[in-house]
């Protein structure tokens, strides 16, 4: 530096300095912007010249800035600090805000224009309190904000096991995200459930929400339960009606093949056909004891505990057998059984089925025939029968569905024996039916017409073997199909049933006296099942012991059947009874008693129905569980009587007592008039006493005429 002055010189130089410019001061923070949130507000701007960090100040109402409400940035390589969140704010308040911006050793810049925007209030998240859906579809659940809202929000979820497992009835979701965009307040949550074709309850499994982003979760709603029932309606009632058809069609073709069967024996010229097995000699005891004890014990046998309608009862009971002429007469010129007859049967049962794991049902069946049939005098028969059906069904899914089915069915059945040589015989029988079947479960009722097809064949072979023994080879087969139309609520259904059996039955028949007679038998064979119930094959062995003391008026008969072995495991069926007849009297005059007891048992796959060739067994349901059977009485039918001269025919006041496995009692009480054994009248009062404490009380009229 030099001073100087005009007109002089020049003064000399000062002392020589080095140095730097000083840098121009920091500039005002601009573009200041806010994003608020319920608890926050995100602060951003644009950068300024040479500065090294900034200051975020704030304040609310009328306050001043001060150190307490202060942020700082700093300005790094990889950050250039133009963004802030100001956190711990409260929500729905306004505050004002300002940045500076600084740099170490220099004066602040100015501060930036300042911006007020207030915090949100807060909102909370919920959940819907849970659904039920269908295996193998989407579970829907919606979750809602309290109000709409001007920021995204996310919600993340996760799902939980009950009784139904993921990866098994469910797909899992461990952090499962919503998000809601602004302005929005309604979201849904989906979760796929798994299916499978096992029948099983009801299960559960819960969804709810973890975390919430700008929102808070609902204490009171934040998880749900989601139920998935097992099946549709539709579906479920399908697989019932399935196995009801099957279950009654394999039933009603059995009871068809012995009925009809029957009429290939030739009865006496006029005689009645006998509906009981279990009486030796009907016409010796009169008729009533081939009714009662033939059809009433098969009947109770086979109904374990069941106080059966008077209608059925009586249906059971009638049965007529009228020749309309004949090719001979009873002198024994030509056959005195040729010709046409009329004839009808009565018949009354039931089953007891577990066709899989958590499927029960059980069913009452009562049906009635009326044919017509001609036999030609070298035995050949030919007929049609017309026959009606009614079948009720209990059954339960387990924890799945509860209801019953009505089925009703009326045949037609055209049949035919030919007897090629005198020790075989051939015979066939076709049918086609039409009908309705009604279903009732929780859901409601539907009902729809069902059709049915039955074909059945078996022969006799007399074959020669040991003297003195009557050997006879004997093969039967049947096949039935149901078909249940479509209807709103139920589709179209379809059920079948097949047996084929072949065996061998030997009987030997030992006089001690004319007076004396018994007969042993025993019977071995084997079958195979197959349709829609128990499948696989099988073997049977069954024997019966008969004797007859004609002094005494005492008859005794024990029959007994078992399935010694089957292809399916759970499938297990025995049978027996003990008949006991003892009428000292003549023509029933007089004292008698009859004691019959029984036995008898049936698996988790298969029916009631006539199991032994020879005559229909009664026998009971031991509910499938395969347990060793216990040798102890399941039904006892006592039965005395005292039969008088009156009324020019025979009059027998008689009393009874039933009892079955269950616990149910039946008491019996009544007398018959027989008026020369063409005709019967009589009156009966019963009362049936069950273990639950329900009674109920009956009277029964009834009269049978033979001409």
């Amino acid at each position: 530096v030099i001073a100087t002055r005009a007109g002089r010189a020049d003064g000399p130089p000062s002392d020589e300095a080095t140095g730097t410019p000083l840098p121009p001061p920091l500039g005002q923070v601009t573009g200041v912007r806010v994003e608020p949130g319920v608890e926050s507000l995100g602060v951003t701007w644009r950068a300024v010249d040479q500065a090294g960090g900034y200051k975020v100040q704030w304040k609310s109402g009328s306050e001043g800035y001060d150190s307490n409400r202060q942020a700082a940035t700093t300005v790094t390589a990889g950050d250039p600090g133009t963004s802030y969140t100001i956190t711990g704010l409260t929500p729905g308040t306004s505050y004002t805000l300002r940045v500076i911006a600084t740099r170490a050793g220099r004066a602040d810049g100015p501060p930036s224009d300042e911006a007020t925007v207030a915090t949100l209030r807060r909102i909370f998240v919920s959940l819907a309190r849970g659904t039920s859906v269908v295996e193998g579809s989407a579970a829907e659940l919606s979750v809602q904000l309290s109000e709409s809202f001007p920021v995204r929000v996310t919600v993340t979820w996760t799902t939980m096991d009950g009784t139904a497992k993921a990866g098994e009835d469910y797909r899992a979701e461990t952090a499962g995200r919503l998000t809601f965009e602004p302005g929005d307040r309604m979201g849904t949550l989906r979760v796929r459930t798994l299916e499978d074709p096992r029948i099983e309850p009801a299960e559960t499994f819960r969804v709810r929400l973890t975390e919430a982003s700008n929102a808070e979760l609902d204490p009171r709603a934040d998880s749900a339960t989601v139920t998935i029932t097992d099946d549709d309606t539709e579906a479920v009632r399908g697989r019932t009606l399935g196995k009801v058809l099957a279950a009654a069609g394999r039933w009603i073709a059995t009871d068809a093949v012995h009925v009809v069967g029957g009429r290939f024996t030739a009865p006496a010229a006029g005689a009645r056909s006998s509906s009981g097995a279990l009486a030796l000699s009907p016409a010796e005891a009169g008729p009533w004891a081939a009714a009662e004890y033939g059809s009433d014990v098969h009947r109770d046998g086979r109904r374990e505990g069941v106080a059966w309608r008077s209608a059925e009862e009586l249906l059971a009971r009638s049965w007529f057998d009228v020749p309309l002429g004949t090719t001979g007469d009873a002198a024994g010129a030509g056959d005195a059984s040729a010709g046409w007859r009329l004839w009808a049967r009565g018949t009354a049962g039931g089953f007891d089925e577990r066709p899989e794991a958590g499927f029960r049902m059980d069913g009452e069946v009562a049906g009635g025939y009326l044919g017509l049939d001609h036999r030609s005098a070298d035995g050949s028969l030919a007929g049609v029968a017309i026959a009606h059906t009614r079948s009720d069904v209990d059954y339960a899914i387990d924890s799945v569905s509860t209801g019953e089915v009505d089925l009703e069915l009326t045949s037609v059945l055209p049949y035919a024996y030919f007897s090629p040589r005198s020790d075989l015989g051939v015979w066939g029988l076709l049918g086609t039916g039409w009908g309705s079947a009604g279903l009732k479960d929780e859901a409601g009722e539907v009902e729809t017409d069902v059709r049915m097809r039955m074909a059945a064949a078996g022969l006799r072979q007399e074959v020669a073997a040991w003297p003195g023994i009557d050997a006879t080879v004997k093969a039967d087969a049947f096949l039935t199909w149901l078909e249940a139309d479509a209807a709103a609520g139920l589709p179209k259904t379809t059920g079948g049933a097949r047996q084929l059996r072949l065996g061998l039955e030997g009987r030997r028949q030992l006089e001690t006296s004319p007076a004396v007679r018994m007969t042993p038998s025993l019977e071995i064979g084997g079958r195979w099942d197959g349709g829609d119930a128990g499948k696989g094959l099988g073997v049977e062995v069954g024997g019966g012991l008969a004797y007859s003391n004609m002094l005494l008026g005492l008859e005794v008969e024990a029959r007994g059947w078992f399935l010694l072995a089957h292809q399916e495991k759970k499938f297990d069926e025995w049978g027996g009874n003990l008949t006991v007849k003892l009428d000292p009297g003549q023509a029933g005059r007089g004292p008698w008693v009859t004691f019959a007891p029984g036995w008898g048992g049936l698996g988790a796959a298969g029916s009631r129905g006539l199991q032994t060739w020879s005559s229909p067994e009664a026998f009971r349901a031991d509910g499938g569980s395969g347990a060793t059977p216990d040798l102890s009485p399941d039904r006892l039918e006592l039965e005395v009587g005292y039969g008088t001269p009156a009324y020019g025919g025979l009059l027998t006041p008689h009393a009874g007592l039933s009892t079955a496995g269950s616990g149910t009692r039946r008491y019996r009480l009544g007398a018959r008039l027989d008026l020369g054994g063409r005709v019967d009248l009589g009156v009966e009062g019963r009362r049936s006493a069950r273990a639950d404490g329900t009674d109920t009380n009956e009277i029964m009229i009834y009269g049978r005429v033979d001409w």
